[in-house]
């Protein structure tokens, strides 16, 4: 399991980077959407585990709407990030009507409306929300640099954590939710990412994006444990549908939910640091 998760970081990793870094953005966007696309399949096929309705006549199109509307928003007029923050809402007012008025059509269910109506809020509020930020992100000046620090310390958590987990862990973290993951996995994990963000600060970093070498450690922490806490989201949905990966899409990883969980966190709370410190 673990050379093959090895195997395909070092395939997909160069080409992730390789999109990342093109200057028509369009080539990511579109991976991007195919990618959320999928996870939308997966996390609507944990809730229907449940025997719980997931209307994807409106999860799915909304999740894409906004997405679609971050990535034209530099052409609308105004202040881009605030028309698109709107439409975020607009789009979850939307989908509160649409699931709503379906379930009053079809008749109220005590055990299904609501939780229906529940989940389809949740996915698109949480992989609507992934998708807008990541988009958003992108279009921000050193757009490429904001992304790549994302995932990079995203990334560098999950597998400093799983290291220091494997061969140091011994106090659960959350034993409810998910056994495997210990306490010291979680500090090993916030150490390595500070570790990472002192040698990437004095390499390659781009001075220009404002930040000091206390802020960018800083940064590097804060991304850490909001990713963890965006996995025990992730995984305690699993526990609750009794599907142990949501897919097994990608060999040795799991699913596409499972690899960008963390970002539910992470990317809006990026792209209000980077909004501050590079304002448009």
């Amino acid at each position: 399991m673990l050379k093959t998760r090895i195997v395909v970081a070092l395939i997909f990793l160069p080409l992730f980077t390789w999109l990342i870094f093109l200057t028509n953005p369009w080539p990511l966007f579109g991976f991007a959407f195919l990618a959320l696309t999928i996870a939308v399949v997966e996390l609507g096929r944990m809730i229907q585990h449940r025997k719980i309705p997931f209307r994807w006549w409106v999860t799915l199109p909304l999740v894409l709407f906004m997405c679609l509307a971050a990535a034209f928003s530099k052409h609308l007029s105004g202040e881009w990030p605030s028309n698109v923050l709107a439409i975020f809402w607009l789009a979850g007012i939307l989908a509160m009507l649409l699931l709503g008025t379906h379930e009053i059509l079809l008749g109220f269910k005590e055990k299904t409306s609501f939780p229906a109506i529940s989940a389809g809020l949740l996915t698109i509020f949480a992989l609507g929300g992934i998708g807008t930020f990541l988009f958003l992100l992108r279009l921000m000046p050193q757009g490429s640099y904001w992304w790549l620090i994302l995932f990079g310390f995203n990334w560098i958590y999950d597998a400093g954590a799983l290291f220091c987990g494997k061969y140091f862990g011994c106090r659960a973290l959350a034993p409810t939710i998910s056994p495997a993951k210990t306490q010291e996995g979680m500090i090993g994990g916030l150490l390595i990412n500070v570790i990472v963000a002192v040698v990437v600060y004095f390499t390659w970093f781009p001075k220009s994006m404002g930040f000091s070498l206390p802020g960018f450690m800083a940064l590097g922490f804060i991304l850490g444990l909001l990713s963890q806490t965006g996995d025990l989201m992730e995984s305690m949905v699993k526990r609750w549908s009794g599907i142990k990966d949501a897919s097994n899409i990608i060999p040795g990883h799991g699913g596409v939910l499972d690899k960008i969980d963390n970002l539910c966190f992470t990317a809006p709370v990026l792209f209000a640091i980077a909004w501050w410190l590079m304002p448009l």
